[in-house]
């Protein structure tokens, strides 16, 4: 039974893209990209603030005798996974939603999965923001 949460945002005032570049989308037209994001501290300091920041955080939202405690890192507008066209509208026909449940509803999902990743190439991106105070 949970009897408290709480939630708050770490406040910075910079945010520096470290990403890199992404690379192999030229090698196919489709490319299903695969998302991850991560974040860093620009310096100690900043890492000293975050840490002190937590660690007030827990203190002064000391409820129960057991306590989880987990962060979530957000983007506003973030996905997991995106098709990325190399030209813009060279995505076939029969590639959209309406074609996939149909296939779903037909008990063909394991066709319209191997058409898909077929015609598709693979990739996987890490954004790294690093954070200063």
């Amino acid at each position: 039974v949970y009897t408290w949460s709480a939630t708050d945002t770490f406040r910075y005032s910079t945010c520096i893209d470290m990403s890199g570049n992404l690379l192999g989308l030229d090698e196919y037209t489709l490319t299903k990209l695969r998302l991850r994001k991560s974040y860093g501290f620009v310096d100690q300091r900043t890492c000293d603030i975050y840490t002190s920041q937590r660690r007030t955080f827990r203190c002064l939202n000391w409820r129960d005798v057991h306590q989880e405690f987990h962060e979530t890192y957000t983007i506003n507008g973030w996905q997991d996974r995106v098709l990325a066209e190399n030209e813009p509208g060279i995505k076939p026909s029969w590639m959209t939603s309406t074609v996939y449940w149909l296939c779903n509803a037909l008990f063909l999902s394991p066709c319209f999965r191997h058409k898909m990743s077929a015609a598709c190439g693979n990739a996987d991106f890490v954004f790294v923001k690093q954070l200063s105070a």
